[in-house]
């Protein structure tokens, strides 16, 4: 016996146009969540997705290829698993602190937070200056670490917050790492 969905729920008979509406709507919320780490944080722990994630991903990674001195594939592959790795690796130490949340909810919350990243990442495109681009890459890092310690926040219990705000420390310098440095 199955359950009667409602029709809110029910959405293989939309046009893509109003699945693309409704994900890109999902994913400006998000955005917001992260250049404004003040507000509501329930909701965005209730639903994940990777559309965002990877498309700041590709943005962060073929920015920082398309600055570099050496082979661009080579230095796209590296931020592209940095970027991947990095994230598996705070999330299974924030699950490995007692997070109660699921692997793609801690990857998704990761992969918005490298907004401000990927912002620096284009501007570095832009700024030739190894000082502007290293003040670029120290705001963008702080505010990434800033929007996803209030997530994890929320995640991990208070005595063990530094242990899972650690390794989100590292990760985030690392990416700013690579747009301060011509590669």
């Amino acid at each position: 016996m199955s359950a009667v969905q409602p029709d809110s729920l029910n959405t293989l008979d939309e046009p893509i146009s109003a699945t693309l509406l409704r994900d890109l709507k999902e994913i400006g919320m998000r955005i917001k969540q992260v250049l404004w780490p003040w507000g509501d944080k329930s909701n965005v722990l209730s639903t994940w997705d990777l559309y965002g994630p990877l498309i700041f991903c590709l943005v962060y990674t073929l920015s920082i290829s398309l600055t570099s001195n050496s082979d661009m594939v080579k230095i796209f592959t590296i931020g592209f698993t940095v970027v991947f790795f990095g994230a598996v690796v705070v999330t299974l130490n924030s699950m490995l602190l007692g997070g109660k949340v699921s692997f793609f909810q801690v990857v998704c919350l990761l992969g918005y937070c490298v907004f401000p990243l990927a912002i620096g990442a284009l501007l570095k495109v832009i700024f030739s200056n190894v000082y502007v681009r290293a003040l670029i890459a120290l705001i963008g890092a702080a505010w990434a670490v800033f929007a996803s310690v209030g997530f994890f926040g929320m995640l991990v219990k208070k005595e063990r917050r530094l242990l899972a705000i650690y390794p989100i420390v590292l990760f985030f310098g690392v990416l700013a790492f690579f747009i301060v440095v011509p590669c």
